[in-house]
C-alpha cells in the first residue's frame, strides 16, 4: 500500500492552473468507467512504449513511441482520472479538457508517468 508523500500525489500546472492529482486503488475503477479501458493494459501499452533496448531513448525517440503507440493519448486519460480521484467534482472528460487553451501534454507526461510507476509499487520488504 502506497502511504501519502510516495509519489501517489501530484500537483502539475496546466495553462496555468494547479490540477491536484492522486493515484489509489479507485483509480482504476474511476479510469475503466470513463474511458471503457483497463488500466493495467494501458499502463502495459505506456511502460512497453518509454522502455528501451538497454539504452535509454531520447526524449525526441520516447515521444516518437507514445505517439506510434497510441499512449501518448493514454497520458491524458491517465491525467484526468488522476485528476478526477483528487476532486470529484470534475466535469467529464471531454467537458474538462475544453477548459484549457492551451494542453501541453509533454509538460506533465513525466508526473503522470511518475504516478503510474508509483501505483506499481509494493510495499513488502
Amino acid at each position: 500500500m502506497l502511504k501519502k508523500g510516495e509519489e501517489m500525489e501530484k500537483t502539475v500546472s496546466i495553462d496555468g492552473k494547479e490540477i491536484k492529482l492522486l493515484s489509489s486503488g479507485v483509480t482504476p475503477i474511476i479510469y475503466k468507467n470513463a474511458f471503457g479501458r483497463d488500466y493495467f493494459a494501458d499502463v502495459g501499452t505506456m511502460i512497453e512504449a518509454v522502455s528501451g533496448t538497454g539504452k535509454s531513448k531520447s526524449d525526441q525517440q520516447m515521444v516518437i513511441s507514445l505517439m506510434k503507440s497510441g499512449a501518448l493519448t493514454n497520458i491524458v486519460n491517465f491525467l484526468w482520472a488522476y485528476a478526477k480521484n483528487a476532486d470529484g467534482t470534475i466535469p467529464k472528460f471531454e467537458d474538462w479538457l475544453r477548459k484549457f487553451q492551451n494542453f501541453a501534454v509533454l509538460d506533465f507526461a513525466e508526473d503522470v508517468l511518475d504516478l503510474i510507476m508509483s501505483s506499481l509499487k509494493t510495499s513488502k520488504k
